[in-house]
């Protein structure tokens, strides 16, 4: 597992191509009705740390690995990754 997320990359350009059509349409975009500074700021970084590890890899924070690390090869841990941390949060969200 290298530094780039190849399919991260390729989903994060695809979400971004209707925020490139839409920049080159209008080219003002839309009014900032509440002039919140300190808001804009905290949605800038939020926005660019998302797309940063949407593409980078942070090595040995793969779920898999970190528990191939601590305890071994365990399977049927192994067997129960996939149903902890985003896949449980992604399927609150289908209720």
């Amino acid at each position: 597992m290298g530094w780039i997320n190849i399919f991260g990359l390729v989903f994060m350009v695809i979400i971004m191509i209707p925020n490139v059509i839409f920049a080159l349409k209008c080219k003002d975009g839309f009014g900032n009705r509440w002039k919140n500074k300190a808001v804009e700021v905290l949605e800038q970084i939020g926005r660019y740390g998302c797309f940063a590890f949407m593409v980078i890899n942070i090595p040995n924070t793969n779920s898999r690995s970190t528990y191939r690390q601590t305890l071994g090869y365990n399977k049927f841990i192994l067997r129960q990754a996939p149903l902890s941390g985003d896949s449980l949060s992604a399927v609150a969200f289908l209720d």
